[in-house]
């Protein structure tokens, strides 16, 4: 059964190998998200950002001691909404090696738990639309698609 925590300054380097497991599985999956040469070391700043935050979670999921999947979770204000801010999860991964086993749900329910303890009632994330798995296990938790995020490649000519 995992354990689910906060994660500290410690856990960061241990937290990497999950995180680019997430990157690399997109990268496979269409090469416009293969990641820039210094991904790792900027996402790690990010992390390490997030954990000074009062505003900001980056949760852990442990088996033993072994961290097993991320969460990054914080409140953004937005006046256009009408409580003036949301939740929003950013990074959300479990080990190939560890998924099936309840890990994932586990994660989103301490995340929107630290949501509602900090006073935020209404929480979103992103899904690569090219990621089943994703998308699917956000539907099933009860998210649903309200925007849609639009791209198109001009680097080339047509």
């Amino acid at each position: 059964m995992a354990v689910i925590r906060q994660a500290t300054k410690k856990d960061i380097n241990a937290i990497l190998p999950i995180w680019r497991q997430l990157v690399m599985y997109h990268a496979d999956l269409d090469p416009s998200f293969a990641p820039a040469p210094e991904a790792v070391g900027t996402f790690k700043i990010f992390l390490k950002k997030l954990l000074k935050r009062r505003n900001a979670a980056v949760l852990v999921a442990e088996e033993g001691e072994k961290p097993v999947g991320l969460c990054t979770v914080y409140i953004e204000n937005h006046p256009e909404f009408r409580s003036g801010r949301y939740g929003k999860i950013a990074d959300f991964v479990v080990d190939e090696s560890y998924r099936r086993r309840g890990i994932g749900h586990s994660l989103l329910d301490a995340a929107q738990r630290w949501l509602r303890d900090n006073g935020v009632g209404y929480c979103r994330t992103e899904a690569a639309i090219i990621n089943p798995v994703a998308t699917d296990f956000w539907r099933k938790a009860g998210f649903r698609e309200r925007t849609a995020i639009l791209e198109k490649n001009i680097s080339e000519t047509e």
